[in-house]
């Protein structure tokens, strides 16, 4: 799956972070399901390709789609994640009014820059779900 597809939510079993596709019930719930491809080589030399899937149900609240771009350390950056630059901490939100993922400063509330601008030199440094407290 091509990175700007992904999603993350946390698990309700083990409150781990899971990656994959979004699923959504319309009244059952909501899951991450990843997809592990599974290649099999017979003593012929037969080479067989299938894939195995895990669903996993996730809090709806913690669901953040990825944004397909990376920060410094090339470690995907998902909505509601906090990146640190010299700029300052910000927060990775999506508006659906403009479709796209904006970039909120904690220390100017009034700037906000679409994620394009500066996000390459930035680390991410925790998430609004695992560190409410590094937002006010």
């Amino acid at each position: 799956m091509e990175d700007r597809f992904l999603s993350r939510g946390k698990r309700t079993d083990k409150e781990e972070w899971v990656e994959g596709a979004f699923i959504e019930g319309q009244m059952s719930g909501c899951w991450i399901c990843i997809i592990e491809p599974k290649i099999t080589k017979k003593r012929s030399g037969e080479i067989t390709v299938g894939d195995k899937s895990k669903v996993y149900e996730v809090h709806h609240e913690t669901i953040g789609k990825c944004t397909g771009l990376r920060d410094k350390n090339r470690k995907l950056i998902f909505e509601d994640d906090f990146l640190e630059n010299m700029d300052g901490l910000f927060l990775i939100t999506w508006d659906k009014n403009k479709a796209a993922f904006l970039m909120n400063f904690r220390d100017y509330p009034k700037e906000i820059l679409y994620m394009e601008e500066m996000w390459d030199d930035s680390v991410i440094v925790g998430n609004i779900h695992d560190n409410p407290e590094l937002w006010p």
